[in-house]
């Protein structure tokens, strides 16, 4: 009989960072580097505005919020079934439970980050492009972060592992971070 070892066990990729700081960028270039399916959540939130309406920020909120529901059970149902994933969000610290309860896995955690001046300058170009969703509001959580309404909300997460910091205002290498994503769980 085979004992399984934690190798065996799928990877679990889980990017995070403060709004505007590169994650879905980021999370697309490293799940396609790993050949990993893609949990991102305003993906998910979009197909939610798409099939129930936009409305306004407490609308908005509760479908964020279901949105963090359909991820963290679709997560747990290919990490129950042994596939591997990268899961792309704003998590905070109370994400850490339930991610910590998933089904076994080797976590893997990149947190993006940017000066403010950079997320500011993201934030404004996400506002007035026209290139995202109308429901995620930009305008509203653009003043919210302008207001410091979030600050220190969003901070590495307390899981297995060190996480891996990387600063999205200068050129990521995407190929060094899926080579430390697959020796995840190796070492410990």
């Amino acid at each position: 009989m085979h004992k399984m070892t934690k190798t065996d066990l799928p990877l679990l990729v889980v990017v995070t960072g403060e709004p505007a700081t590169g994650k879905t960028t980021l999370a697309r270039a490293l799940a396609d580097e790993l050949g990993l399916p893609l949990l991102a959540k305003d993906e998910l939130k979009e197909r939610l505005f798409d099939t129930l309406g936009a409305g306004d920020r407490g609308w908005s909120r509760r479908l964020g919020a279901a949105t963090f529901e359909l991820m963290f059970g679709l997560a747990a149902e290919l990490l129950g079934a042994g596939a591997s994933l990268l899961v792309e969000a704003n998590f905070d610290a109370q994400s850490t439970p339930r991610l910590r309860a998933l089904p076994a896995h080797r976590p893997f955690q990149v947190v993006c980050t940017a000066p403010a001046d950079v997320r500011r300058a993201r934030f404004r170009e996400r506002a007035t492009s026209g290139a995202r969703h109308p429901g995620h509001l930009d305008d509203a959580v653009g003043l919210e972060l302008e207001a410091g309404e979030h600050e220190g909300r969003w901070q590495p997460l307390d899981l297995d592992g060190r996480p891996v910091i990387v600063d999205t205002a200068s050129p990521v290498d995407v190929r060094a971070l899926a080579a430390a994503a697959r020796l995840a769980g190796e070492r410990s």
